[in-house]
């Protein structure tokens, strides 16, 4: 139970980014430029227009915060001791690191999606589901 806790403890940065870039589109309209800058691919767009550069900023803020408020609780909290992962992962830039990376994950999965002309929010079953 310790391991699927700490397991979950360990991806929660990343959650919130996914999480919060959509959020994002709503609560600030402007920023919306896409993070393909409209370019195309073998006739279709590379990442589509549902992958921004506010997604990403908002996603590795995101990130960064979640995972300073679990370096604070794990640093402070007894409680919270047994689900500290490793003392690396406490380094100030692991949560900027893991919002950049779902973030990334997430847009290399879309230029699949595009490139398999699966339009922008259409569930590409097995790959939606597995991140």
């Amino acid at each position: 139970m310790d391991l699927l806790l700490s397991i979950l403890w360990f991806l929660v940065p990343a959650g919130f980014a996914n999480a919060l870039a959509p959020v994002a589109a709503k609560c600030l309209p402007h920023w919306d430029w896409p993070l393909d800058f409209n370019r195309k691919w073998r006739g279709q767009r590379i990442f589509g227009s549902h992958k921004t550069i506010r997604g990403v900023v908002v996603g590795v803020i995101a990130a960064c915060l979640i995972h300073q408020v679990q370096r604070y609780l794990v640093l402070q909290h007894e409680s919270f001791q047994g689900l500290s992962i490793d003392e690396s992962y406490y380094a100030w830039w692991v949560g900027a690191w893991m919002g950049f990376s779902a973030m990334m994950g997430d847009a290399i999965k879309s230029f699949f999606k595009r490139q398999k002309r699966i339009a922008p929010g259409h569930s590409w079953h097995f790959w939606d589901q597995a991140d």
